[in-house]
C-alpha cells in the first residue's frame, strides 16, 4: 500500500493583509503503491486562509482605485486519492489592489470543483449467507456440506477477501 511522504511547507501568504491564502502538498510516495496495493487514503492537498486577522492600512493619496482580480491559479490536486473528491483553485484581489479607499473585489476567492481520483476506492469483500447442501444418502451415514462466498460484496480493486471459513462438512 501506498505512504504518505511529509507534508511540504506552506506557501507564502497570498496577500499580506486582510484575507489571503496558502497552500501545501504531500505525495504519496512513502512508499508508491505498488503491485495493487492501495493508494494513500485522504488528500494529496491543503488550503488554508492566512492573515484573515492582519488589518491594511489605508493611506488615501489620490484617486480610488478599485481591486482587481488576479487570474485564477490552476486547480490543486484531486483531494482523494481513490473516488471522488474536489480541487479548488484561487485567485487574489491583487490585480491591481484596492487604494486610496477603491472598492475591494466581488465574488469568490475560491473555486471548486468535483474530481474523481485516477484508482477507484478499494472495496474489501464480504461473506454471503451460508448455503447448505441435500444430504448424500438417504438413509444411514451421509454429508452435508455447508459453504458460503466471498461475494457480499465481492472484492476489488486490489484489497483483500473476507478472512475465515469458507466451508464446513457435517456427518
Amino acid at each position: 500500500d501506498g505512504g504518505w511522504a511529509q507534508w511540504s511547507n506552506w506557501s507564502t501568504c497570498s496577500l499580506t493583509c486582510a484575507v489571503g491564502y496558502s497552500t501545501r502538498n504531500r505525495t504519496c510516495t512513502n512508499p508508491s503503491p505498488q503491485f495493487n496495493g492501495r493508494p494513500c487514503p485522504g488528500t494529496s492537498y491543503a488550503y488554508a486562509t492566512c492573515n484573515d486577522n492582519v488589518p491594511c492600512i489605508v493611506v488615501y493619496s489620490g484617486t480610488p482605485q478599485d481591486g482587481g482580480w488576479s487570474a485564477w491559479s490552476t486547480f490543486s490536486p484531486c483531494s482523494s486519492s481513490c473516488g471522488n473528491g474536489t480541487k479548488i483553485a484561487v485567485r487574489s484581489c491583487d490585480n491591481p489592489s484596492p487604494t486610496d479607499g477603491g472598492a475591494l473585489c466581488v465574488g469568490p476567492s475560491t473555486m471548486s470543483q468535483t474530481c474523481s481520483a485516477t484508482y477507484p476506492c478499494p472495496i474489501n469483500g464480504g461473506w454471503s449467507n451460508w448455503t447448505i447442501s441435500a444430504c448424500s444418502a438417504t438413509c444411514g451415514v451421509g454429508y452435508q456440506i455447508r459453504q458460503r462466498n466471498c461475494t457480499n460484496p465481492t472484492q476489488q480493486y486490489g484489497v483483500l477477501g473476507e478472512i475465515g471459513i469458507r466451508g464446513l462438512l457435517a456427518l
